[in-house]
């Protein structure tokens, strides 16, 4: 409940990526095709998982289904972006500079505050929300949030094309986000991040 801080930090580099692979619900990990066998019984269902795949290949395989089912494309509205994930439920609104997820009667909001060393963070100024397909982004001049909507949930990720500015303070590379929630967000051992109601 209120609101909360949350920091993503990482090694500083020209190119740094940090993602929350699932927003909300389990990871899907199967796809069914249909396929063609001779004698009775010639049509079957195959089921391939790829539960078992790794955490990036999982993310590139749903990007890709998402790319292609329409169900998670990304619609224009006034002043934003909307999307739905049709197998967690989510109903997700981009506005200009923050981002409201709601599942089940219960929300989830945040911004993107800053970004810098340590405890030394830029402020970041609002922007539009674009779209293409399944991929909504914020583009602030080297910065770039993203959001890949597909059946593995909706993906989160921050992309920088160069470091921040120096600073004096030492620290790892931040990125800082304001969260208000209905929902208590947990982390868990998998890249996965779930979150489950107080």
């Amino acid at each position: 409940h209120g609101a909360d801080q949350r920091r993503a930090t990482q090694g500083a580099g020209p190119h740094v990526t940090h993602a929350a692979q699932s927003v909300v619900g389990a990871p899907m990990a199967t796809a069914v095709r249909g396929h063609d066998r001779t004698g009775p019984g010639a049509w079957g269902e195959e089921r391939v998982t790829i539960s078992g795949l790794p955490a990036a290949a999982q993310a590139t395989i749903a990007d890709r289904i998402g790319r292609d089912d329409r169900r998670y494309h990304a619609t224009t509205a006034a002043g934003g972006v909307k999307v739905e994930n049709p197998a967690h439920g989510l109903a997700v609104d981009f506005a200009r500079g923050s981002v409201s997820v709601t599942h089940a009667g219960e929300r989830l909001g945040f911004t993107l505050e800053g970004v810098g060393y340590g405890e030394a963070l830029e402020p970041v100024e609002a922007v539009t929300p674009t779209a293409t397909a399944n991929r909504v982004e914020y583009r602030r001049g080297a910065l770039t949030e993203w959001y890949v909507n597909g059946p593995l949930g909706l993906e989160q990720g921050f992309t920088l094309a160069r470091p921040p500015a120096p600073s004096d303070v030492e620290g790892p590379l931040t990125v800082a986000l304001r969260v208000s929630s209905t929902l208590r967000a947990a982390v868990t051992p998998s890249p996965f991040t779930r979150l489950g109601a107080n």
